[in-house]
């Protein structure tokens, strides 16, 4: 489906033939409606969710706990990291649900960590 041809014919179609009230992909539901099942056809839209909270406890808890105590975070004082280290024991420990603010953290403090790695490259050379 991800053809260039595909997706050059599919951009060709004017809207109106693609969407029929709410129902989108009306075209392509009517196209394969021989080939498909009717619950494949008539299935509403999902979200496609990530297991986020389960990461932040296992596979990405050292690099969690790594970036909780990373010196350049610390140097910085951009975060209160007691707070910070008080979600994580909290999420950890299952007393709360913490996954968005440490997700946030933690992806702030990977970019904060290959930007300083860049900058202090950019001063070596």
């Amino acid at each position: 489906m991800l053809d260039y041809r595909v997706v050059e014919m599919a951009a060709k179609i004017p809207h109106h033939q693609k969407v029929q009230g709410t129902t989108t992909k009306w075209l392509l539901k009517k196209i394969f409606k021989q080939q498909l099942p009717q619950q494949v056809t008539q299935q509403r839209k999902q979200g496609f969710a990530l297991p986020l909270a389960s990461w932040l406890c296992e596979e990405l808890r050292p690099i969690l706990e790594d970036a909780l105590y990373d010196p350049l975070l610390i140097q910085s004082e951009i975060f209160n990291l007691s707070q910070v280290r008080q979600l994580a024991d909290e999420h950890w420990s299952g007393v709360r649900d913490r996954t968005t603010p440490l997700w946030n953290y933690l992806f702030f403090a990977r970019w904060w960590q290959q930007y300083n790695q860049l900058q202090r490259a950019t001063m070596r050379s």
